[in-house]
């Protein structure tokens, strides 16, 4: 019987280790003031993503590509956009702005985050587009929910959650 209990305390810990040790790195959308929320999707270094909104303003499209670095930070690579004015963000912040056939493109250099927040609007119709399809921000979190983007380590028990919170199909 002594045997039974140690062999079925290792294998508990065993499966509590697999369910909860890092099993790899993914992006994580979480709510800022709840963030047990948490969307995530698993990613690679090298690997990119776009978020979209339409801005408050000038009514236009907005998008902003990232890249995931080895270190996993956040770059952001360029800023697109129909029209440059207010409220726009400035090129003097290392940024080099060009005039496309679509708009205005600003390509950024030096810009890395560990983190960052974006609120979803009632109105600015936020998405990310990956490789794998987009998904539009307010069919994951209300809106008002300010939203923190992060690249982290996870275990497979953040995968199962995030899967069980936003009813995804497993991949």
């Amino acid at each position: 019987m002594k045997r039974f209990i140690i062999i079925a305390t290792a294998v508990l810990v065993a499966a509590a280790a697999f369910l909860f040790l890092p099993a790899g790195f993914a992006l994580c959308l979480s709510e800022y003031d709840r963030p047990s929320r948490m969307f995530v999707t698993p990613v690679v270094p090298g690997q990119s993503f776009t978020v979209s909104y339409t801005h408050s303003v000038n009514r236009g499209r907005i998008f902003d590509d990232f890249d995931i670095m080895g270190d996993r930070t956040l770059r952001l690579t360029r800023t697109r956009f129909v029209s440059w004015g207010a409220g726009m963000s400035d090129p003097s912040e290392g940024g080099l702005l060009e005039k496309t056939a679509d708009g205005y493109q600003l390509t950024w250099e030096n810009r890395e985050f560990r983190s960052f927040l974006l609120s979803v609007a009632l109105l600015g119709d936020h998405r990310i587009a990956m490789a794998d399809g987009v998904s539009l921000l307010a069919d994951l979190f209300a809106p008002q929910t300010r939203v923190v983007f992060e690249c982290r380590a996870v275990s497979l028990f953040d995968r199962i959650r995030s899967r069980v919170l936003f009813h995804q199909g497993l991949p």
